[in-house]
C-alpha cells in the first residue's frame, strides 16, 4: 500500500522582462530601450533572488528571462538566481535566440529534484511561443508544472490557448499550469476552465506600476488544495509582478 503524501507547495511566476527593470511608468521604456539590445547590469536578477528568499519559495517559473547572451553580458540569469537562492534546480526552455545578441526563454527553479523536462513550440505565427515542461519529485509523488508565455496576438492567443488545453486534457497526475498568458480578460481562458485545472483568483499584475490585468496566472489540478494567492507588490524588478500561490498537495 503506498502512504499519502501531503506536501505544502509555495509557487511563484513572473515575468522578468530579462532584467531591463521597467517599474515605473510607460515612460520608462523610452528610457530602457537600450537595454532590450545592448548589455546591461543584473541588479533586477539580485533583487528577483532576494524576492524568492523573503517569500521562502519552493518552485518558481518565468518567461523573458536570459539563458547567457550579448545583452546580459553573458551571464545565465537563471545560473545567477540558484546561485543566491536555495532553487538549486534548474531547467531553461529557449524560446527566442538572435546569433549571440539576446537568448530569451521560459524557465522554471526548484528546490525540489527535475527528473524530466520537455519544450514544445505552440501554434501561431509571429514570435516563437513554447510551452516547457518538468516532471519535478516532491517526497516520493511526481508533479507535472507546465509554464508559458502566449503571444500578444489575441487570435494567436486562441490557438495557443486551445494547444495548452489538449495538453492538459492528455496529462494526469498532480498538475501545476503557471506563466503569463498576457490576457487583457480572463474570459480568454475558458478552454482551460472546462479542464480538470481550477486557477487562483483574479490577481492584475501588469503593468507593475500600476496593475490592470491578469496577465499571469497559476492553475493547479484537484490533486491541490489552495491555501493563499497573492501577488508581489513590496518591491517591483520587472514590467510585470510576480504571482504567488501556497498549494497544499494531497496524493
Amino acid at each position: 500500500m503506498s502512504s499519502q503524501v501531503s506536501s505544502t507547495i509555495k509557487i511563484g511566476a513572473l515575468n522578468a522582462q530579462s532584467g531591463i527593470e521597467t517599474t515605473k511608468g510607460s515612460w520608462q521604456y523610452l528610457l530602457t530601450t537600450h537595454k532590450y539590445f545592448l548589455p546591461h547590469s543584473s541588479e533586477a536578477i539580485r533583487k528577483i533572488s532576494d524576492f524568492i528568499n523573503s517569500e521562502d519559495l519552493d518552485i518558481i517559473t518565468f518567461s523573458e528571462i536570459e539563458g547567457g547572451s550579448f545583452r546580459s553580458k553573458n551571464i545565465n540569469q537563471l545560473d545567477l538566481i540558484s546561485k543566491f537562492t536555495n532553487l538549486t534546480k534548474k531547467v531553461f526552455f529557449p524560446t527566442v535566440r538572435l546569433s549571440k545578441l539576446f537568448n530569451q526563454g521560459n524557465a522554471l527553479c526548484s528546490r525540489y529534484p527535475i527528473i524530466k523536462t520537455e519544450n514544445t513550440r505552440l501554434p501561431g505565427m509571429g514570435e516563437p511561443r513554447y510551452l516547457g515542461k518538468a516532471i519535478i519529485e516532491i517526497d516520493g509523488a511526481k508533479i507535472t508544472v507546465l509554464t508559458t508565455h502566449l503571444s500578444l496576438n489575441q487570435s494567436t492567443r486562441e490557438e495557443q490557448i486551445q494547444y495548452i488545453a489538449n495538453t492538459v486534457n492528455k496529462t494526469n497526475g498532480p498538475l501545476i499550469l503557471a506563466g503569463d498568458f498576457n490576457i487583457k480578460d480572463i474570459s480568454e481562458l475558458e478552454l482551460i476552465d472546462k479542464t480538470r485545472l481550477r486557477k487562483t483568483p483574479f490577481h492584475k499584475t501588469y503593468p507593475s506600476w500600476n496593475p490592470q490585468s491578469p496577465e499571469d496566472m497559476i492553475f493547479f489540478s484537484p490533486e491541490f488544495e489552495l491555501i493563499k494567492s497573492y501577488p508581489y507588490s513590496e518591491e517591483k524588478f520587472s514590467d510585470h509582478l510576480p504571482i504567488i500561490a501556497e498549494l497544499k498537495l494531497n496524493v
